[in-house]
């Protein structure tokens, strides 16, 4: 417990004293109902997440979690609820926990759709350039949307952000 505290007190430490390099931004304009995810400064794809390509297929999106970031664990349960949409793809990836510890939360708080047995590539906030987790990075036909460096707690808005992706006129 307190080396996963030191931990995450070094990654905000780390990552404040960073700077992220400017990149090709992705663009988010035109979309009013995706206000959450904010353009990225980087470009990313499905090898940066160490997932195949066909992962980010339609409308995905990735979560990078821990077990020690409570904010994490506060928005998984809101993330598992709306993946039982066959139409929007959501890949949790946790940052190394114990697979014993990260079934029993799932077990605790009643997640039945995400799998959170998948582990995310041990640079990945650093390749993300991500302040902090949790991390959540949009795709749309396997390209980046956008992004969102903290927890989602609007359920109806980010549904609404992924429906609007879904939803044919």
């Amino acid at each position: 417990m307190i080396a996963n505290l030191l931990l995450g007190l070094g990654f905000i430490f780390y990552t404040s004293n960073n700077t992220v390099p400017a990149a090709t931004v992705a663009t988010n304009a035109g979309n009013e109902d995706c206000a959450l995810f904010a353009p990225s400064e980087r470009t990313l794809n499905a090898a940066d997440f160490a997932l195949d390509p066909q992962d980010l297929a339609g409308v995905s999106l990735v979560n990078i979690w821990a077990l020690w970031c409570a904010p994490c664990r506060e928005e998984l349960p809101l993330l598992d609820s709306l993946a039982v949409d066959d139409q929007i793809n959501i890949i949790a990836l946790n940052l190394g926990d114990d697979p014993q510890a990260i079934a029993q939360f799932g077990s605790d708080v009643q997640i039945e759709q995400l799998d959170l047995s998948r582990s995310a590539p041990e640079d990945i906030l650093h390749t993300l350039g991500a302040q902090g987790l949790p991390y959540n990075a949009l795709f749309v036909e396997g390209k980046l949307y956008g992004v969102h460096n903290r927890a989602i707690i609007d359920k109806d808005a980010l549904q609404s952000c992924l429906q609007s992706f879904t939803d044919t006129p």
